[in-house]
């Protein structure tokens, strides 16, 4: 069998430089790093944020986690064919915080020319360039996403304000309908060659499955928190039409060193996933070829492949338009080197 191509993961996507709204703003102004307190709802949360021009200045992501779970949702993600963010209001965001990077003391700032997208429409949002870091004015972003901003001058208190999502009697009434019931098990154990099909659960607690070997379909459920594959070897994890996942797909398994041949626990669905794979192995499976397999923040999608297995032969050969109707992307190590191989088939 001739060798499956293979090509190294790289670092995460670093938000670069690029094209935002330029109005009234100076090219570079001095950013000050803020030390005002900070409440989402009324409760406090601690941010990285930045003071530019009596402005508040905050990363993407950031805002992102703060105000998940309220009717200003919205995910984040970056289109790599026009090098634009991209913001989708209404939908659960699925990443994690950034990291802080900020060091004390002023800095200079530069107007960042980053495109962000908004449900399809260029966002009018103003953004600086910080150490490599954009960051957007508070303001701007509840404007277009939905949150309310205070600023309480003597507690020094900046204040985000959204509606939690309802779940009461609409959720209530849409479960209902969608014949589904809360689930009060929230751990799968499989044992090996076993399939099992679990039905109609409505899971608000992480769901976590283990066992190896085995196959486990979840029909018609909906899942608000993260679903975790904790198997070693092969384990599936099927995500079919008409099952919602509103959190991560993660891998967590104890193995790194492994070749092309290793019998990798996955993820398989025809809808896209938002995969986690840190340290471990693991590979998804995309059921079609319309959506695309987020990996490690990374988005992978057919107009990325280059390699396409030919079943006949059992061979990897380059994709040169043949019919395709899944798109693979797993993940090893091979003498301590973080590999990444994405193919069609």
């Amino acid at each position: 069998m001739k060798k499956f191509v293979t090509f190294v993961l790289t670092a995460a996507m670093a938000v670069s430089a690029f094209s935002v709204n330029v109005f009234a703003a100076p090219a570079t102004a001095k950013a000050v790093l803020s030390n005002a307190k900070i409440a989402v709802n009324g409760t406090a949360v601690e941010f990285q944020a930045y003071n530019i021009g009596g402005n508040n200045y905050f990363k993407l992501r950031d805002v992102a986690v703060a105000v998940n779970g309220t009717v200003a949702n919205f995910e984040v993600g970056y289109d790599k064919d026009t090098k634009a963010i991209t913001l989708t209001k209404g939908t659960a965001y699925t990443g994690s915080k950034e990291a802080a990077t900020a060091t004390d003391g002023d800095k200079t700032a530069k107007l960042s020319t980053q495109v962000v997208v908004l449900d399809g429409a260029k966002a009018d949002l103003t953004a600086y360039n910080i150490d490599g870091y954009n960051y957007f004015k508070l303001r701007d972003l509840g404007t277009a996403l939905g949150f309310e901003v205070t600023w309480d001058s003597e507690a020094k208190l900046i204040g985000i304000a959204a509606d939690a999502v309802s779940s009461g009697g609409e959720d209530t009434q849409s479960q209902e309908e969608n014949g589904r019931s809360k689930a009060t098990e929230f751990t799968f154990e499989l044992a090996a060659e076993e399939e099992r099909i679990v039905e109609n659960l409505v899971f608000d607690e992480d769901v976590t499955i283990s066992g190896d070997f085995g196959t486990i379909v979840f029909e018609n459920c909906e899942f608000n928190g993260d679903i975790i594959n904790a198997a070693e070897q092969f384990t599936k994890v099927i995500l079919p039409d008409g099952t919602t996942v509103n959190g991560n797909c993660v891998f967590k398994n104890t193995i790194k060193e492994a070749t092309m041949d290793t019998s990798m626990p996955k993820f398989v669905s025809p809808n896209t996933l938002n995969i986690v794979c840190e340290d471990c192995i693991g590979a998804c499976i995309l059921d079609g070829t319309e959506d695309n397999i987020i990996f490690n923040g990374e988005t992978y999608s057919m107009a990325d492949v280059e390699f396409f297995y030919d079943a006949n032969t059992n061979e990897l050969v380059p994709y040169e338009g043949q019919e395709a109707s899944a798109l693979f992307v797993g993940q090893w190590w091979e003498n301590g080197e973080k590999i990444l191989q994405m193919f069609c088939e």
